[in-house]
Parts: C-alpha cells; structure tokens; sequence
C-alpha cells in the first residue's frame, strides 16, 4: 500500500515539474525547500535548506519567471483540481472553501497597488485593519474518517490577489466559476462564511445546477417567508393586482417570527477534548431575501437552518446560535446532519491560512514588485499540495520532549501539516527529485562600476472610499 502511495505521490512531483515554463528546475527545488522548511524565517534562507541546491540568487530567478506565461497558470490550476478526491458513497459531493486572507504591507511605500486590508489585533479599542494587498483561496476539503477528524487537511487550488479595483466577492465569483467549469456535471458544495452571503454572489451560484452553497448569516438578518396567494381583485376590463413576492418577515432575532420548522433533528457527539454534546438543528424552507441592487432575489429560494449546541448540563455552549442559508436547486440533497458536518469542516481553510504563514512564509515576501508577490503565492500553494499529496505516507518525527504524547504513539494515522513537512526530507530523499543537478555557468558579469540604478516609484494607499468619490464627480 505503501509503496503504491509513494509512487503516485513521485508521479504527481513529475507532472508538477513538467507544467513549468522557465526555470523548472530552480522552482521544483525551491518548492521542494518550502514543504522541507525547518528553520528558515525567510526567502533567502530557504537556499540553506537541503533540497535546494543551488544559489541564493536561483530563488529570486524562478520567482521572476514563474508567472511569465498566462497559460502556466490555468494548466497548475487545472492540475490541482484533478488531485481532488473522488466522490463516495458516504459523500456524494466534493466540498470546497472559498476564503480571503490579508497580507501586510504597511512599510512597502514602493509596491503598488496596496489598499486598507483586514487584521485582527488584541488590543482593545484599535482598529483591525492594516496596509497591504489581499489573497482570495479556493480549495478543497477531504472526507473525514475517524482518523481524520482531529487533523485539519485542505487541498488549495486556485489563490488570485484581490485588486483594489474589485472586491473579494467578484474574485470568488471568478474563481468559482472556472472550478465548477472542471467539475463537469459532479455535485459540488461550497462553504463560506457570512461575507459571502450577499446578492452577488448568491446570484452567482445559481448559475451552476450542480452547486449548493452554505453560507452563514449574521444573527441580525431579516428575511421574509414565502408569500401566500393573494386574492386578487377582478373587475370588467382585467384582474388587478400582483402577486405578492415576500411573505411576513423571518428575523433571526426575534423567535416568534419563525414559525414551524419544517424538519428539526438531535444528534450526540464528543468534542475534541472528549466531552459529550448535543447538537439541535433546525430548518425552515423556501425563504427568501429581498431584492437589491437591481438582483431578484426572490426568483432563488433558500433554506435557513438554526444550530444551537448545549453540554451534558443542557447549558449552552456557544454564546449565540449558529444560522446557516442553504441555496442551490439541488438542496434538498443534503440532511441536516451533512449541512452542519460541511460547515463545521470550513474551518480548516483557517488553519491552513496560519501554517501558511507560519512555516511556507506565505506573508514574508517583501518584494517592491507586485508579480512577484503573486508568484510567491502561487508557489506556497504548490508547497501544501505536495503535503497534502504526502500526508499518508509521512511518518512521526517528533522532537525528544514530544516523543512520550499519546498522539505521537498512535501508528497508522494520517499526519497533520506539521508532521508532514518534518517527513518531507525523508521521502524526497528516497524518492529524489524530477529537477536536474545544477551547472554552474561560470561568474556573471554584474553591473558597471559607476552604474546607478534609477529609484523606485513611490505609490499611495488606495482608499476606496476618495476613489469613489473621484469616479462620482
């Protein structure tokens, strides 16, 4: 088993190699450095690392050439999703994340294009915002077994900076499109979080029958029934009268606004420190939302589903109850139980954006040039893949104080991200590399004594709201 494993896993390293364009060998080492990385805490000492073995200046060569071709893009793309698992019988879906991430840049005055971004900050009463660009990712999340539960996995396939120009709902709405356009007929899931739950993008997963798409609401949210018939007023010439599009208001706020819930379901489980929950779900059907910015919302019917999750005690264990929409012609396809399972599964796409930070040094890229930067993601995402790909054969390497932990002991599990990259030495180095062995060229001639290498181009933080105001007049 085993052994069929690694010999896939070199099979997807060679098809890997072979979609670079221009500079194969430099990207596949540098890549390879990344998924090996211990302890470098920057681009540069990643040339330290084993697995590269060429130059330090090798790694800012296959950046600069990496996003040269267009094409090089759709076909890594195109690639990563073919890795996704196939359906099963006890998942008859394929389960994707949609998510955006913030990289600081506040000291970058020469890099362009940087906006007001998203950071969360512990201190109390300060703004969580920062100076930088923005990620949109889209991945996919693998089925859970019982192995799996307690080790949070994410396949990313596509990560496109947001412009300042658009949003991060017009890039997920993109990015969106050309994975369903993959996927053929399969049916498809798509989890976000409440962000996402606006016109726009509801009115864009509508386009796809085989999509269904689970957003949270904000408990503040006011929807509105279905309507019922109106009884219309007939006189000589014509019936006067329109149906009515909204029904009375669903507030999530206020209880005796519901009514009945169509179908209510109670469901024991253990948490992941061992304590026993309950989880109530409930749903009501065929609500809708009212129409803005010129979106017909009322044409798309959704479901709304109530999750509220209490201890041993009855005591509630969250502060407030979870709301869910539920849109997509096919919806009905899924029980509550499946609804509650994908979403809570959405988190994971949350640990892989701190890993990525912390050990492939998604965020420490501090390029003046904007391309590069988006090389350099397109890079680390390459690097997870190939953990991703590599988790089930990577074996414990713990450090001599992690050794005696009872999760260290248990042989046979899937490894987390961390384990696998501690692994990663020691697949590669049974397995070797598709990249070929360095020939040094001989010493460049570098630049002319007295050359003066023009300054840099200085950019302002685009606010949206003076650009806006600009357009306006």
């Amino acid at each position: 088993m085993q052994d069929c494993i690694l010999t896939q896993f070199k099979h997807f390293r060679d098809k890997m190699h072979s979609l670079f364009q221009h500079r194969a060998d430099a990207t596949m080492e540098l890549i390879d450095a990344l998924s090996a990385n211990q302890h470098a805490r920057s681009i540069t000492e990643l040339s330290l690392n084993e697995p590269f073995r060429r130059q330090y200046g090798s790694i800012r060569d296959a950046i600069a050439h990496f996003n040269q071709e267009a094409e090089q893009i759709k076909s890594i793309e195109s690639f990563l999703i073919q890795q996704c698992d196939p359906i099963s019988k006890t998942r008859p879906f394929k389960l994707l994340a949609l998510d955006c991430t913030s990289a600081p840049r506040q000291y970058s005055k020469t890099l362009s294009d940087r906006g007001i971004v998203y950071k969360p900050t512990p201190t109390p009463g300060s703004k969580p915002i920062a100076v930088g660009h923005q990620y949109s990712v889209m991945g996919f999340l693998p089925e859970q077994t019982d192995q799996t539960k307690k080790v949070p996995w994410i396949l990313p396939i596509s990560t496109q900076r947001v412009e300042t120009e658009t949003n991060s709902i017009q890039v997920g709405i993109e990015q969106l499109n050309t994975t369903m356009s993959s996927l053929n007929s399969e049916l498809a899931v798509n989890v976000v979080d409440s962000a996402y739950s606006c016109p726009e993008y509801i009115e864009a997963t509508q386009q796809h029958s085989n999509l269904i798409l689970i957003a949270r609401l904000r408990s503040n949210r006011v929807l509105n029934h279905p309507p019922q018939p109106k009884q219309q007023k007939i006189t000589k010439r014509r019936q006067r009268g329109h149906e009515l599009w909204y029904g009375e208001s669903f507030n999530l706020k206020a209880s005796d606004s519901w009514g009945t819930p169509a179908n209510t379901l109670t469901h024991s489980f253990f948490s992941r420190k061992g304590k026993q929950h309950q989880v109530i779900i409930q749903s009501w059907e065929n609500i809708l939302m009212r129409q803005k910015r010129g979106i017909r919302l009322n044409e798309y019917p959704f479901s709304v589903v109530r999750i509220t999750v209490t201890d041993e005690n009855n005591h509630s264990v969250y502060n407030r109850p979870m709301w869910l929409m539920v849109s997509g012609k096919r919806r009905f396809e899924l029980d509550l139980l499946s609804i509650w399972s994908s979403y809570k599964q959405r988190f994971d796409i949350e640990h892989f954006f701190k890993f990525g930070k912390e050990r492939l040094l998604m965020d420490r890229f501090q390029t003046p040039d904007t391309l590069h930067e988006e090389s350099w993601w397109q890079i680390t995402i390459l690097a997870y893949a190939q953990l991703y790909k590599a988790r089930k054969i990577a074996k414990s390497c713990p450090n001599p104080w992690e050794k005696y932990l009872p999760e260290m002991k248990k042989n046979g599990k899937v490894m987390s991200a961390r384990q696998t990259q501690k692994s990663f030495l020691r697949i590669t180095r049974k397995i070797g590399t598709p990249a070929s062995f360095p020939k040094p060229r001989g010493n460049p001639l570098g630049r002319k004594t007295g050359a003066k290498q023009p300054k840099r181009e200085r950019y302002l933080i685009v606010i949206k709201a003076k650009v806006n105001e600009k357009n306006a007049a």
